[in-house]
């Protein structure tokens, strides 16, 4: 499988190459070998777009996997005298269903073609603001508030994902995880402007400006996927890995004023902020 797009650095390769294995009838994603980032190898293909990796790519891998797997069907129906219908494909063999000694493999269609056998395919979503293949998620949070000090911590974090098939759910845990720690940093800590070069205007312009919770910091997480078929696209899929991002920084907050009555409407939370808050609370009381 070649793809243009470089790798994203989340191992969705595993997710693509199952996806071939799958169609094609391999027991294993072993013999799936994936190439990413040459155009020169593969067509010209657009950006990772708001975690749309299984479902954009995925589309168009599943799109020339059919795609190939129908011309295999086809030149084994020529090579073997039998109805394409009647055949089946199970780790690089193509039987018939009635006589199983009627067969060939990949490798001998190939060597008869002269060469590899290759198809292209293209994926589209041109509903990106509407909820075709979008996930939805919600998020659940405990924490602990010091109201003599205003110092709180992020004890607990739950997790419910709309998914739909969850291609690789080792993959999609981990990046449930990687946006628990992001969304985590935009609750807690201010945009980091000026921080190393004064008057840049950038976001992040270092490891030392852009900071994010450490391991100590990361709380206890549960993560919940939700198997929902999704009868619009291809194995039911949807996008998932940035659901939880939106949600945790008001989770934080609301779980915040159920501790100690202090409503923060404004990121950063800050023990600055909550001591004011309690001050102004017991000013009124």
């Amino acid at each position: 499988m070649r793809n243009a797009l470089p790798d994203s650095g989340t191992n969705h390769d595993t997710a693509l190459a199952a996806l071939v294995a799958e169609m094609l009838g391999f027991t294993t994603r072993d013999r799936i070998r994936v190439v990413w980032g040459d155009s020169d190898l593969a067509p010209s293909s657009g950006t990772w777009i708001a975690g749309k990796t299984i479902t954009l790519q995925g589309a168009a891998v599943c799109s020339a996997t059919n795609k190939l797997r129908q011309d295999l069907l086809r030149r084994a129906a020529d090579v073997l005298k039998v109805d394409a219908s009647k055949l089946q494909i199970r780790d690089g063999v193509i039987s018939s269903t009635e006589d199983p000694k009627k067969r060939t493999t990949f490798a001998e269609l190939a060597r008869a073609n002269k060469g590899s056998i290759r198809q292209a395919g293209m994926g589209v979503n041109k509903d990106q603001g509407r909820a075709l293949t979008k996930g939805v998620g919600a998020c659940f949070v405990e924490v602990e508030v010091d109201t003599w000090t205003g110092d709180w911590r992020f004890l607990r974090g739950v997790y419910c994902h709309d998914t739909g098939l969850a291609v690789n759910p080792l993959v999609a845990e981990a990046d449930m995880h990687g946006s628990l720690v992001e969304s985590f940093q935009m609750a807690t800590d201010s945009i980091p402007w000026d921080r190393e070069f004064p008057g840049t205007r950038h976001y992040s312009v270092g490891y030392l400006s852009y900071r994010i919770p450490t391991i100590m910091d990361v709380p206890e997480q549960t993560q919940v996927f939700i198997d929902s078929l999704e009868p619009r696209w291809f194995f039911g899929t949807k996008s998932f890995s940035e659901t939880s991002i939106g949600s945790v920084p008001g989770a934080i907050s609301n779980a915040i004023y159920n501790a100690c009555g202090v409503r923060i409407r404004e990121h950063p939370i800050t023990r600055e902020k909550i001591m004011a808050g309690l001050k102004l609370k017991g000013g009124r009381s």
